[in-house]
């Protein structure tokens, strides 16, 4: 039964069932608890009554014996007893009724008992106060004997029941025995409490124990990749638990399979080292890629593999990175099984629990060989055609200028058309040689402390016939900083930046350069006035060939000057960037390091 509850029920269960017992003990434990009072105010009731009646009793029979003294030889001393005796049993009267004002079954014992002790009361005080006041001068003794002797056998027959009843009730009253069933009771249940609550808790911790070690156990076989045990039965936590673990397992090893589909159908070599750089495991991929099966090269030393020239400084970098237990790329190269040589790069990382060298081996041999044709062909233009259309031009300008004969107005128009498209194709080759030198590393800064300004207004001077020819009024403003930049570089890249503002700005309008400090390094704002970039645009503005659609046949230009800019403020790593202008127009910005005594 209990397989078919679930754990929450189950708590429930053992919660609720030493409760709903401690409930019920508690319930005869306070019925137990209150006979036990009930016997023990009946017993103090008896005992007090006891009391009360036996002195009444004996102060009845001394007043008899003062009354008698006090008659017969008129002495003061019996008399003042008589009166003491007199007024307690007055007061044991009013204890006596005092104590049985609750018993309604006993009333008609203390009404008799009170009265009868009036009347004696009144004709002992009658005999004090003086005998012919109410029996005509001096009182026969033998009348005096025989009335008292009446009065005196009422009272002893009310004492008598009295006394009966009080010791009736010191019988009946049992509060010793009701204590002790107490006591007995509440031990006795508290046993109980515990054996309930230890059981239920053994049992459901056995329960539990026993299906949580299963699924720990799967678990751990679900690591380790083998079969999991038999589902557990059942509808609650941890069978539900179990059936996920089964249903991961299922869906691992179809991943896995997958994997292992994948892995050897990919384009790349997966394979593992270990620390002297022996080859533990390689993917079917190397077939492919390598020529070899995995079976091959699998134990060989990865020297074996590797084009003799290069070997020593790829293991090099191999073992430096499982010292420094790290994670990198580097350069190889790999000799095919049928002795072509292929350029890789290896993707590394070190794995401290499996003690392995993990890498993605990545034929690299036609991007290479792409790279050296795209190097070749920047060579050619470099040499093959920026100097002859540099000749060209000259040429052309010659033409212009009447150096070689005077030329007709329409002549002259057209050989300053072909000079302008000759300028346009040598800045889109220089800009053409310039972006790939930045793209590929092949320069160095010359980094030196120049004012950020000063940069500014030579920038300006390099454009400034651009800027007349619009009409263009140009401001730079802000707090002039020294900053640590490659000044040749950096006004290259302002230059770009400008000439795109120049370029969209209306005729007549303003260019603001704003340079203003932002942490440890200088801010520079060059804002325009122009019609302003799309949002959608602005995150494209520093890609290659990209210019604004709907300025693209408006405004001509090689589409590298923004791109390079990027590079160069990037090499200086600083930031660029580009916003809305307040007031209309673009804004763009860079930030670049500033001089380290000028940093606060």
């Amino acid at each position: 039964m209990i397989k078919g509850l679930s754990l929450r029920r189950l708590g429930i269960i053992i919660v609720t069932v030493p409760v709903l017992f401690s409930l019920v003990f508690f319930w005869f434990l306070i019925n137990a608890l209150q006979d036990a009072e009930r016997d023990l105010k009946a017993q103090i009731l008896g005992a007090k009554l006891a009391a009360v009646v036996a002195n009444l009793q004996a102060e009845s029979f001394n007043a008899a014996m003062q009354a008698r003294t006090w008659h017969s030889k008129r002495s003061e001393e019996a008399g003042e007893r008589l009166d003491k005796s007199l007024a307690t049993i007055q007061k044991s009267e009013s204890d006596l009724k005092e104590l049985l004002r609750n018993d309604e079954k006993k009333q008609y014992l203390v009404s008799n008992a009170i009265e009868d002790s009036k009347k004696a009361r009144r004709f002992l005080s009658e005999i004090r106060s003086g005998a012919s006041t109410h029996y005509g001068g001096n009182l026969d003794p033998r009348i005096f004997h025989k009335q008292a002797f009446t009065y005196m056998n009422t009272l002893v027959e009310n004492y008598r029941l009295l006394n009966d009843y009080a010791i009736d009730l010191q019988k009946n009253a049992t509060a010793d025995k009701s204590r002790e069933w107490v006591v007995t009771t509440m031990i006795a249940g508290i046993i109980v409490n515990i054996c309930i609550a230890v059981g239920l808790g053994y049992v459901f911790s056995t329960y539990i124990a026993g299906r949580i070690s299963v699924v720990t156990h799967n678990a751990l076989l679900l690591g380790s990749g083998k079969p999991l045990n038999v589902p557990l039965k059942g509808d609650d936590e941890v069978a539900r638990l179990d059936t996920t673990f089964h249903g991961m397992a299922e869906a691992l090893a179809e991943a896995n399979s997958k994997q292992l589909a994948l892995l050897d159908n990919a384009a790349d070599v997966l394979c593992s080292l270990d620390e002297h750089l022996v080859l533990l495991r390689v993917s079917a991929s190397c077939e492919r890629v390598w020529g070899y099966v995995p079976e091959e090269v699998t134990g060989l030393r990865l020297v074996q593999i590797l084009e003799k020239e290069s070997a020593a400084k790829t293991t090099r970098q191999a073992e430096e990175h499982i010292k420094a237990k790290s994670q990198g790329a580097f350069d190889a190269r790999v000799v095919r099984k049928d002795g072509r040589i292929i350029d890789v790069v290896i993707s590394s990382f070190w794995s401290t629990s499996e003690r392995a060298l993990f890498c993605v081996v990545r034929d690299v041999t036609r991007e290479r060989e792409f790279e050296r044709i795209k190097q070749k062909l920047m060579d050619t233009v470099a040499h093959d055609l920026r100097s002859p259309i540099a000749s060209i031009r000259a040429v052309l300008e010659s033409l212009a200028l009447g150096v070689m004969g005077k030329l007709s107005d329409n002549a002259v128009k057209r050989v300053r058309g072909a000079e302008g498209s000759a300028d346009r194709l040598l800045r889109l080759i220089n800009d053409l040689l310039d972006y790939d030198k930045y793209e590929s590393g092949q320069f160095t800064l010359n980094l030196q402390s120049h004012s950020i300004q000063e940069i500014a207004y030579s920038s300006i001077v390099s454009i400034e016939s651009l800027i007349e020819a619009k009409h263009l009024a140009t401001n730079v403003e802000g707090t002039d900083f020294a900053v640590n930049v490659d000044a040749d570089r950096l006004t290259q890249a302002m230059v770009n930046i400008l000439s795109n503002a120049v370029k969209f700005s209306p005729d007549g309008g303003t260019i603001k350069i704003v340079t203003r400090q932002k942490n440890n390094y200088v801010l520079v704002e060059i804002a325009d006035q122009g019609p302003g970039i799309p949002d959608d645009y602005k995150s494209h503005v520093f890609e290659r060939f990209k210019q604004v659609e709907s300025e693209a046949h408006k405004h001509k230009g090689t589409g590298l000057g923004l791109p390079i800019a990027k590079q160069v403020v990037e090499a200086h790593e600083g930031q660029i960037g580009v916003r809305d202008n307040e007031g209309g127009g673009t804004v763009f910005w860079f930030t670049v390091p500033m001089e380290a005594a000028e940093q606060s």
